[in-house]
């Protein structure tokens, strides 16, 4: 299940296992009308435009969904991905939509004409120590589990289950430094950036917290919410 709210804070959006999206007024704690239906499988992922006025969610069917929050209508099914559609976030200006799926890949879509912006983005395979790839970079370690935009649109991050994070620049659709490492024996759920974009945080399976310096690639705090 995911839930956001709007930027107003008005209204709350929460989308589920049953396929749809419910919007809510947290004034008084109503539906705000019929659900949305358009996926064909669970949704993971639900998101607000900064100006409330679209909403993106991503599911298992491999799709992701603009919605018009004001007509509550389909504005555009996005396909590009192979499986499924795990975290989608919007760019600080609202132009750029980006969705993480289970497949590897990590797409840009210009918001305005619902089109694919150049193609997937994949990450470098991961090399061990002896610089033999990693047996953790398998298909399914590699699956992305989130994305985030920095608040400055300049930098997007993409977080991967074998607990590794890759920068991109998102003009340029090239990464950047080196990718941050955690513990392998971790599996990476969520990330997030900074208001300031100087810190990276990613959480993990496995209740560890990890907080990133972007200008040095290193980790300088580690610290454990709670063992499983």
């Amino acid at each position: 299940m995911s839930v956001a709210f709007s930027p107003d804070g008005a209204t709350l959006a929460s989308a589920g296992w049953d396929k749809t999206v419910r919007l809510w007024n947290l004034a008084d704690g109503r539906q705000l009308g019929e659900p949305l239906r358009g996926h064909k499988d669970r949704i993971l992922s639900v998101k607000f435009s900064p100006d409330g006025t679209r909403l993106a969610s991503g599911g298992s069917d491999g799709t992701v969904i603009l919605w018009n929050v004001v007509t509550r209508e389909k504005i555009a099914e996005l396909d590009g991905h192979k499986e499924t559609v795990k975290s989608v976030a919007f760019s600080p200006d609202g132009k750029t939509l980006v969705s993480g799926s289970f497949d590897g890949s990590v797409i840009l879509w210009d918001v305005t004409s619902a089109h694919m912006l150049g193609g997937p983005l994949r990450r470098e395979p991961v090399d061990g120590p002896d610089g033999a790839q990693n047996a953790r970079s398998s298909h399914d370690q590699a699956r992305v589990m989130a994305v985030a935009f920095s608040t400055n649109g300049r930098t997007l991050a993409s977080g991967t289950f074998d607990n590794t994070v890759t920068l991109w620049d998102p003009a340029s659709r090239q990464t950047v430094g080196k990718p941050l490492r955690g513990d392998p024996e971790h599996h990476l759920i969520s990330i997030d950036l900074s208001p300031d974009g100087n810190t990276l945080v990613s959480s993990s399976r496995e209740g560890v917290i990890t907080l990133w310096n972007l200008a040095t690639g290193t980790s300088e705090i580690v610290v454990r919410h709670g063992a499983r």
